[in-house]
Order: structure tokens, then C-alpha cells, then sequence
């Protein structure tokens, strides 16, 4: 970071909406496994998680928003690790979900 505020709070904004979005798509069914409810059989929720990560593009690459919300260009390589770190509330979920499925037989 290089001590770049900006982009470190840019970095923090962008990490914390994903993790919503991850925890969102978990948030569908306590025990039931997101691959077998099918991502798709919630039309609504995925429009609004489109519209959220749309909203976050627009946030951290045009340049009026970025001067209004003190935002950043963020890399590819950034965004990656983003959706790498944010994913893991997702993954961590499912886990806990087969653990319980386990458990419970």
C-alpha cells in the first residue's frame, strides 16, 4: 500500500461490501447447501447482488464518485484478492453447513 490511505480505505470499503454479498447468498438457508438450492432460484437476490457489485465498480472506477466517496482505482490483481478474502465467509458457512449435516445423522 505503500502508505496510501486512500487506496487502503478503498481496499477496506470494497473487502467489507463483498463479504455482504458472500454472506447474502449464504444467508438463503441455514442447513442447506447453496449448490443444491441453485444460484439461480432467486432472481431478486441475484439482481440486488449484481446492482451491489455494480454500485461498487462504479464507486472505485469513475471518477466523479471516486472524488465524492474518497475512493480509488482498484488493480485486478486488488479486486482478485478481494473476492478471494471476502469468499471465505461464504466457504466457512458451507462448511459449518456439512459439519451439521454430518452431525446430525
Amino acid at each position: 500500500l505503500n502508505g496510501d490511505l486512500r487506496k487502503a480505505q478503498t481496499l477496506g470499503f470494497t473487502t467489507m461490501a463483498m463479504f455482504q454479498v458472500c454472506n447474502a447468498i449464504n444467508c438463503r438457508s441455514r442447513t442447506t447447501l447453496v449448490f443444491k438450492l441453485g444460484l439461480n432460484t432467486n432472481k431478486y437476490l441475484l439482481l440486488g447482488i449484481a446492482t451491489s457489485i455494480l454500485l461498487q465498480l462504479l464507486a472505485t472506477f469513475l471518477h466523479p464518485l471516486q472524488i465524492a466517496l474518497g475512493t480509488v482505482t482498484l488493480s485486478l490483481w486488488e479486486w482478485a484478492t478481494i473476492f478471494l478474502i471476502s469468499s471465505s465467509v461464504f466457504f466457512a458457512d458451507e462448511l459449518r453447513k456439512i459439519v451439521r449435516s454430518k452431525i446430525k445423522r
